[in-house]
């Protein structure tokens, strides 16, 4: 998908949003989506995603969105979760398909991968065990991507993402947990992935595992991101991770 050009990006002022625009900036012509503009971004719009009206104004002229922004944690259902994880994916996806746009690159959770000690290794094929409302309302973007993707013939993939800290978050725990150390994901390497999916062909629908390079025995299945996405990860867990604390 060479010839897209425009991106929007919302949920661009967070942890995962600015690691985005970074691997983004020199590539695409950029549009920013969020509650508070992006720092140093020409087009960026201040929003707020349960309301359509400045979702689809935000989608003029764009090919492709990358759909970040949520509550990302759980958190009280009806004040927060719905109007920005299920009232918020509806709008993006709505208005994705009023606007013309070409694809949608939506951030779901590998928490969804529900790991226990049974099971050691996990596949997207597999059914999904989160045990958390958060990562319910991901579930129900998931569902609502591939109805968009089957009955609109919009292009959509739904990224799973590994623990990518967020600043001043105490990352200790990661370095205590092989599972931490193989599910962990570097700012670095969600440019990657987020850059392989804007750009890859042939795909109406799919659900990928994203994670940085596991120094051990990997958890998450990220294969269907190399062979179809052309996705490489480049870092590991070493004990640090950027801006946050050790």
């Amino acid at each position: 998908m060479s010839e897209l050009k425009t991106v929007l990006v919302t949920g661009s002022a967070g942890t995962i949003g600015r690691a985005v625009v970074s691997a983004f900036r020199d590539r695409y012509e950029l549009r920013c989506f969020d509650r508070v503009p992006t720092p140093s971004v020409a087009d960026a719009v201040a929003g707020d995603l349960a309301d359509l009206e400045a979702v689809k104004s935000a989608m003029r002229g764009v090919d492709t969105v990358v759909h970040l922004a949520a509550t990302p944690d759980e958190a009280d259902l009806l004040s927060q979760l719905l109007p920005n994880n299920i009232i918020g994916a509806y709008n993006v996806f709505e208005a994705a398909r009023q606007s013309g746009v070409q694809r949608v690159v939506a951030a779901s959770t590998a928490q969804l991968a529900g790991l226990s000690q049974k099971v050691r290794f996990v596949r997207t094929d597999m059914a999904p065990g989160g045990t958390t409302i958060y990562a319910a309302t991901k579930l129900f973007a998931e569902g609502l991507g591939r109805a968009y993707a089957h009955r609109y013939g919009l292009s959509v993939i739904m990224a799973r993402l590994g623990w990518c800290p967020r600043p001043g978050q105490d990352t200790r725990s990661i370095s205590k947990s092989e599972v931490g150390q193989a599910n962990y994901l570097s700012p670095g390497d969600v440019g990657r992935f987020f850059v392989c999916a804007v750009e890859a062909r042939g795909i109406r629908y799919e659900v990928f595992y994203v994670t940085s390079r596991p120094p051990g025995k990997p958890y998450l299945d990220i294969e269907p991101a190399r062979r179809l996405l052309g996705y490489e990860p480049q870092d590991a867990w070493t004990g640090l991770h950027p801006n946050s604390s050790p």
